[in-house]
């Protein structure tokens, strides 16, 4: 038997370990797969073969249809690779930047899916609209955090405070690397982009950052104020008043906080943000009595999409700051492929493969694997609506292979 592996065609692949050595007619199989006898005939001899026929032959040879498909979409990848009029390759995507995190995520994540447009966001929040406005443009008060108005923000929305300050620190972050890209060593905090995980401050707990750094970490080492500062690149003054909270840390002070105890940048970070988080719910929350919109996020019409579509679009175009839109014009689609893509129903054979692999950084195999498990899922709900079953074939596969009249 030959290895299930070779790139040939599927027909000669079964002809040649299945049907010739049983000694049976052809009459014998298409009557054992019930299939018309002429079809079959023709069938067998084309290169490739229909899902429907592959399934009846697993069904009948006792082999997983995934490995029937491997073969056939091996055979069909090495023709189209080997081709002499193979097209130039698509050019691979290079991740767009999202200078502004806060305005993606309040866009894309919650305005445009409940409906919302700026003016009602801001009548919600109680604030003039040139302030809504300010969080779209990366305008900032007070330090590197408008914790007010993104704790406005948060209640508007349900979220929390910290969900927004969270993501406003990743972004003022983003920038600061920038700037100095060696100290991305010292940084390995992300924030969940998804508010859900994200839970509200517990006030009694949060404590001011400047007030742990100093009786958690500097008092503990004996070593004076004047000689901390020395080390923080500061003046004395300037670290009494971060100590005291009336400034607050900037990432290049987190950074050499990493340096000076055993606490990453990442337990400083939501020191910081929880506090700020606490403050707001302390100090304003109570007099601002803002009512969160009434509107559920998950709630509301969506298209079931399939496997390989929305592995594309949560495993590759989110991370990488495209749409859909994007990632169709940069490979050359239509606007019916783009409607398709859109939908969740785009289906891939080996030339899609090829360009979604050339243009993402990965091997066609992975697309094409996707769209089986997509295919097989699609027969299992199927079978399942059709004869009750949850896995598996029918008892018969005589009910199991006839169509719908």
């Amino acid at each position: 038997m030959k290895s299930i592996e070779e790139p040939v065609p599927l027909s000669m692949y079964i002809d040649e370990n299945f049907i010739k050595p049983s000694g049976k007619p052809l009459s014998w199989w298409s009557k054992k797969l019930q299939v018309k006898y002429g079809s079959f005939c023709s069938a067998v001899n084309r290169e490739t073969l229909p899902l429907s026929l592959i399934y009846a032959l697993s069904d009948t040879i006792g082999i997983a249809p995934e490995s029937l498909i491997k073969v056939q979409d091996n055979f069909l990848l090495h023709r189209y690779l080997n081709s002499p009029e193979l097209p130039p390759p698509v050019p691979l995507i290079k991740p767009k930047k999202i200078p502004h995190l806060v305005r993606h995520v309040l866009v894309n994540g919650f305005l445009k899916p409940m409906n919302l447009s700026h003016q009602q966001l801001a009548e919600r929040m109680k604030v003039p609209i040139h302030r809504c406005i300010g969080l779209f443009n990366g305008i900032k008060r007070r330090g590197y955090h408008d914790f007010e108005l993104l704790g406005r923000l948060g209640a508007a929305l349900g979220t929390g405070a910290k969900f927004w300050l969270d993501l406003r620190a990743k972004e003022d972050l983003d920038l600061y690397l920038e700037r100095a890209p060696r100290a991305a060593k010292y940084f390995d905090w992300d924030p969940p982009r998804d508010f859900k995980s994200i839970h509200a401050a517990d006030l009694e707990t949060c404590e001011r950052p400047g007030f742990v750094l100093e009786e958690k970490f500097i008092k503990p080492t004996g070593i004076p104020i004047r000689h901390w500062a020395d080390f923080f690149c500061m003046r004395a003054t300037s670290l009494t008043a971060v100590l005291d909270g009336k400034v607050l840390m900037d990432f290049r002070f987190i950074a050499l906080l990493t340096k000076a105890f055993d606490k990453p940048a990442s337990y400083w970070i939501e020191l910081q943000t929880n506090y700020m988080s606490a403050q707001y719910l302390r100090e304003y929350a109570p007099h601002h009595g803002i009512k969160p919109f009434q509107r559920n996020l998950d709630h509301g019409t969506k298209i079931k999409q399939s496997k390989l579509c929305n592995v594309l679009a949560t495993e590759f175009l989110k991370p990488m700051g495209l749409t859909a839109t994007d990632f169709a014009r940069h490979i050359g689609g239509g606007s019916d492929f783009t409607s398709r893509l859109k939908a969740g129903g785009v289906r891939v054979g080996v030339e899609l493969a090829v360009i979604f692999g050339q243009a993402l950084g990965t091997s066609p195999a992975y697309w094409l694997d996707l769209q089986m498990a997509d295919d097989l899922a699609l027969r299992a709900n199927n079978c399942t609506k059709k004869y009750g079953r949850k896995n598996g074939s029918p008892s018969t596969g005589k009910k199991y292979h006839q169509t719908k009249k």
